[in-house]
C-alpha cells in the first residue's frame, strides 16, 4: 500500500519583544523545513525520583525517530515552577545535560552532538541516540515536538 500522506514544509517563527529606553529592541527569525512528512506531539509526565525516556533515536522501528531524519525537535517545560534536567545520550555512553527552568524551551535541528567524558579535544560529531529528562523536585509535564522526513 503506497502512502497517502504528502510531504509540508514547517515554517518556525522566533520573535522577541522588548522596548528598551523607548526603542524596540525586538527581532524575529523563521526557518523553513521541507519535506517534513511525520510530525509526533506529545506532553509526558516525568517524575522527579528518576529518568524518563522522552526519545528515542535509531535507523528504524516503532517507538523511536530515524536519528538522520530528524529536522526540528522542541522540547518544552510546561510546570509553572520547577525545572526539568535533559540528558542528551550518544551511543557511546557519553551524555550532555541541560536544565530547562520553567515554562522554556529547547530547541534542535539536527541530531549530531559532540560530548566527551572528559574535557577532550573536539573529535566529530554523531548521532543521539537518546533523551531522557528528570524533574526537579516534584512531577512536571514536558511537550515534545518532532518533525522529521
Amino acid at each position: 500500500m503506497a502512502s497517502t500522506v504528502t510531504a509540508g514544509t514547517l515554517t518556525v517563527t522566533i520573535q522577541e519583544s522588548i522596548t528598551l529606553n523607548n526603542r524596540d529592541r525586538g527581532g524575529s527569525t523563521t526557518i523553513s523545513v521541507s519535506s517534513i512528512g511525520e510530525i509526533a506531539n506529545r506532553i509526558v509526565s516525568v517524575a522527579s525520583g528518576s529518568e524518563v525516556e522522552l526519545i528515542k533515536f535509531g535507523t528504524a522501528g516503532r517507538g523511536e525517530f530515524v536519528a538522520a531524519n530528524l529536522k526540528y525537535l522542541r522540547l518544552t517545560n510546561l510546570d509553572d515552577t520547577n525545572f526539568v534536567r535533559l540528558r542528551f545520550s550518544r551511543a557511546s555512553g557519553h551524555t550532555a545535560d541541560f536544565k530547562l527552568p520553567a515554562g522554556k524551551s529547547f530547541i534542535l535541528t539536527e541530531e549530531d552532538i559532540s560530548v566527551h567524558a572528559t574535557a577532550g579535544a573536539f573529535s566529530s560529531f554523531s548521532a543521539m541516540t537518546n533523551i531522557n529528562a528528570r524533574a526537579d523536585t516534584a512531577a512536571v509535564d514536558v511537550e515534545y515536538y518532532v518533525a522529521t522526513t
